[in-house]
């Protein structure tokens, strides 16, 4: 699961493996601040990302 959060300027990505199994994702955004994280590493190549089971996490995109 991924969705965009839009106040004014600034952009939010929040993304959620809900699975028990390693789930790829794809997109254009580039990370500029990491807001929330469940696991120590988010993934720094958003184009072809991987993610941990259950792994969560918020960034602020550019």
């Amino acid at each position: 699961m991924a969705y965009h959060r839009v106040l004014g300027d600034e952009r939010w990505l929040v993304v959620a493996n809900l699975s028990g199994h390693k789930q790829f994702f794809k997109t254009e955004d580039q990370i500029k601040k990491v807001l929330l994280n469940n696991i120590d590493t988010i993934p720094d190549d958003l184009q072809n990302a991987e993610l941990a089971p259950y792994q969560a996490f918020a960034a602020i995109i550019v």
